[in-house]
C-alpha cells in the first residue's frame, strides 16, 4: 500500500459530522502533493482524497487550498444527500462532486458521474477507486446530451472546467480551435442510466442530478425526460447561463417553462456567508443575464421533503 493511500482510508464518521456541522472551512490545511508528471494528490475537506492535474489553475487550485469547491452547491449536497440516495454528476470534470457525493450516499447508495474530457477520466477513476468506492460509482467517458451521437468538445487549456459542446466556447474569445478540441460520444441520460440498470440489475432512480456542462444543460435536459418522470423526488442543480444556450439556438425562457411543467419549483442557489441560501428565481431577470452574459445556479425541486433540507 502506496504511504499516501492513508488520505483516502479511515476516514470515520467525517462525512457525518460534515453533515451535522458544517461551518467553516479554515480549518482546512492546504495539501497538494506532486506525484510526479501533470499529476497532485490533495483532500477535500471530508477527509477524502483526490487526484488533480497539476495545472489546473480553476477548480483544481480552489481544491488544493480549500479543499472545496463552490461551497453554497458543497452544502446543499451535504444537508440533502443521505445514504441509500442516488447522484448523477454531469460533467464531473475531476471529481470532486462524484467523491463528496459518494461519501454522503455510502454504503448503500449509488452515484453516476459522466465527464467526456478524455484528459481527466485517469484522475476521476483512480480518485473513485483510491477512496473505495468502485462499489457504489460508475465512471463513464461520454457526454450527456438530447440524443445518441458525437460532438466537438472545445477545450480551454489549464481551466478543464470550461471545457463545452456549445458552438463557440472554447479558447482564442469564441472562436472554435483544433488544436484544443476533441471529438466525443453523446448519450441522452436515459440510455446511459438504463445501462448502469442494467450492469446494476435494477432501477437507478436519482436523487439530485447536478449539470454543469458549459451551455450544453438543456441539450442534457431533453435527455432524461424518462428519468425525470420515474422520480418522485428530485433535485436538480444546473448552471444557467442564457447567453449560451442562445448561441446553441436554443430559446432558455423555453427550458425553464418545461421545467415547470414537469413539476419543478425554481429557485436559485446563492452563497451566503459560506454556506447556501434559497432564493425565489425571477424569471424577468433572464434578459438582464442575457446582457450581462451572467448566470446562476438554477435549483429546480419536485417532490423533496422540507424536512430533508
Amino acid at each position: 500500500m502506496q504511504w499516501w493511500t492513508r488520505l483516502f482510508r479511515g476516514r470515520s464518521s467525517r462525512a457525518e459530522r460534515f453533515r451535522r456541522h458544517a461551518a467553516s472551512l479554515s480549518r482546512y490545511t492546504p495539501i497538494g502533493i506532486h506525484l510526479g508528471g501533470n499529476r497532485l494528490l490533495s483532500r477535500l475537506w471530508t477527509g477524502n482524497g483526490i487526484f488533480l492535474p497539476a495545472d489546473d489553475i480553476g477548480n483544481g487550485l480552489a481544491i488544493v487550498m480549500t479543499g472545496c469547491w463552490e461551497p453554497h452547491i458543497t452544502f446543499y449536497l451535504a444537508a440533502t444527500l443521505k445514504p441509500g440516495d442516488v447522484f448523477v454528476d454531469i460533467g464531473a470534470n475531476v471529481g470532486y462532486y462524484t467523491i463528496l457525493a459518494s461519501e454522503l450516499v455510502k454504503p448503500s447508495g449509488l452515484v453516476a458521474a459522466f465527464e467526456p474530457q478524455k484528459a481527466l477520466i485517469p484522475y476521476l477513476a483512480d480518485s473513485i477507486h483510491a477512496n473505495g468506492f468502485d462499489p457504489i460509482c460508475h465512471c463513464r467517458a461520454v457526454a450527456i446530451g438530447a440524443a445518441d451521437g458525437v460532438g466537438t468538445l472545445n477545450l480551454l487549456p489549464s481551466q478543464s472546467g470550461s471545457a463545452s459542446l456549445t458552438q463557440g466556447a472554447g479558447p482564442g474569445g469564441g472562436a472554435q480551435d483544433e488544436a484544443h478540441a476533441e471529438t466525443v460520444q453523446i448519450l441522452p441520460l436515459d440510455r446511459a442510466l438504463g445501462d448502469i440498470e442494467r450492469e446494476r440489475g435494477h432501477p437507478v432512480v436519482p436523487t439530485i442530478i447536478k449539470m454543469d456542462i458549459e451551455g450544453y444543460e438543456y441539450a442534457a435536459w431533453q435527455g432524461m425526460r424518462e428519468t425525470v418522470a420515474a422520480a418522485q423526488r428530485l433535485a436538480l442543480i444546473i448552471e444557467f447561463a442564457p447567453c449560451r444556450y442562445l448561441q446553441h439556438g436554443q430559446d432558455p425562457h423555453a427550458f425553464l417553462r418545461e421545467l415547470e411543467a414537469a413539476g419543478f419549483t425554481l429557485s436559485t442557489l446563492d452563497k451566503v456567508r459560506g454556506r447556501f441560501r434559497r432564493s425565489r428565481f425571477d424569471t424577468g431577470a433572464i434578459e438582464a443575464m442575457i446582457a450581462n452574459d451572467s448566470g446562476v445556479d438554477l435549483l429546480a425541486e419536485k417532490g423533496l421533503p422540507a424536512g430533508r433540507l
